[in-house]
């Protein structure tokens, strides 16, 4: 297998897109877990694309959420890539994985959407351990326009922003934006979280991604209020949709949030159908955050351990 990193991620993704270009995860999104501890190793096959996870204990967030519910001593299985409904392929592929384990120790199967969880408990026994929902999928016009009465509140919250700010607001966008003075005021906002440790892997992605937001692989959206950035957003393009990746504001600004949302969906993804603004990172204040967006849908998957 071949450890995922940013030099095969683009090999990845072409074999994502070759076998099925509307899987919900890009190559990225797969590197970015690496900072959250958990390495990513994949293999390519004829059936589709197989997945290992290597789980640092310390660092990674599942583990964080379930304590002793979710020790890993060796590789975690993650759900493999296949044609579209092609359930005999999936197994296969869990099966090879299986087979390269340690049944005497706890064998995991994780990020199974529920489809695909239906499949492997028609041919294995599982507990399941954990359901996340990992991807908010939103209709792009609509909060890039705040459109209709289920949005009213966020359109008010623009409004205000375009009143009250915008005369002295500007946008700026990849190679216009000054990084360092970015990373200033990001390093600000996430010395003045709760919690800034809750963003530290997170500030190592964005620092590790700088190159690909440099050479316009990634776009960068940033605020500005009086010359000074007042929040950014860092978002990718993808089979006809937008993935966002980090998105932050100082919402002492009321309505500046709303303001960056829908310019950067302008900016850079009025052709894209869906924007993904990913998963909830187990939180109940950002889940709630992305709830009140008004989700066209959300994916749930499903970590499962396998009773040998």
């Amino acid at each position: 297998m071949d450890r995922l990193d940013l030099t095969n991620a683009s090999k990845l993704q072409e074999r994502i897109n070759q076998i099925d270009s509307s899987h919900f995860y890009s190559a990225l999104t797969y590197y970015s877990w690496s900072f959250y501890g958990l390495n990513i190793s994949y293999q390519f096959h004829e059936k589709g694309i197989s997945f290992f996870g290597e789980i640092n204990l310390e660092k990674n967030l599942l583990h964080e959420v379930l304590q002793d519910k979710y020790c890993p001593t060796q590789k975690v299985i993650f759900a493999p890539i296949t044609k579209p409904n092609q359930p005999d392929d999936f197994l296969d592929l869990i099966k090879g994985q299986i087979e390269q384990l340690d049944n005497l120790q706890a064998i995991y199967i994780d990020d199974l959407t529920g489809i695909e969880l239906e499949w492997v408990k028609s041919k294995y026994d599982v507990e399941i351990i954990h359901e996340s929902s990992t991807n908010f999928l939103y209709e792009t016009k609509k909060i890039m326009t705040l459109s209709g009465k289920s949005l009213q509140k966020k359109r008010n919250h623009l409004n205000f922003f375009i009143k009250q700010y915008e005369k002295d607001a500007k946008i700026k966008i990849n190679r216009e934006v000054d990084l360092n003075q970015l990373e200033k005021f990001y390093l600000t906002w996430i010395n003045d979280c709760e919690d800034p440790s809750a963003y530290q892997s997170e500030l190592a992605l964005f620092r590790a991604i700088k190159p690909l937001i440099q050479d316009g692989s990634l776009k960068l959206t940033a605020l500005y209020y009086l010359d000074q950035i007042i929040g950014f957003c860092v978002s990718y393009s993808l089979n006809n949709r937008c993935e966002i990746f980090i998105e932050h504001c100082d919402e002492t600004y009321r309505g500046s949030y709303q303001y960056l949302l829908s310019n950067s969906l302008r900016i850079h993804h009025s052709n894209d159908a869906l924007t993904d603004r990913q998963d909830d990172m187990g939180s109940a204040s950002i889940s709630y955050s992305k709830l009140s967006y008004k989700p066209e849908f959300i994916i749930k998957r499903y970590l499962v351990k396998v009773i040998c």
